[in-house]
């Protein structure tokens, strides 16, 4: 059992490192591959966008100057082929919940929930 998570940690700390490293460096290309592709996003329980390509247009309307977001592990729970981690997200305000699937040898990002991120300025509020 213990192998099994130390193999789950490790796929979900790779998922989170190319997620910070691929944001900073404004690579939208390897951070869109991050995502299933029938991802979904809520935004602070209401906005709810669905595929690729409209969460990383999502966030990248939340956080279009704020390039040292990152997704921190604080709690972390594995089953199967499904991960979940909760913590902060660097430099951008709030807190996340993010759900990772294995789809063929590939961990991507299923389900993502983030808390207290909406900007007074945030055009999708």
């Amino acid at each position: 059992m213990a192998s099994y998570y130390a193999y789950m940690l490790e796929s979900v700390q790779t998922v989170t490192t190319g997620f910070e490293e691929s944001w900073r460096n404004q690579d939208m290309e390897d951070f869109s591959e991050l995502y299933a592709e029938d991802s979904a996003l809520v935004v602070d329980g209401d906005f709810r966008v669905r595929g690729r390509e409209a969460v990383v247009a999502r966030l990248r309307e939340l956080w279009s100057q704020r390039w040292g977001v990152r997704l921190s592990i604080v709690d972390f729970e594995a089953s199967g082929e499904m991960a979940m981690i909760y913590g902060q997200l660097g430099d951008a305000p709030g807190k996340h919940i993010t759900m990772m699937k294995r789809y063929g040898g590939d961990w991507r990002i299923a389900r993502q929930f983030l808390v207290g991120v909406v900007l007074e300025d945030d055009p999708g509020s």
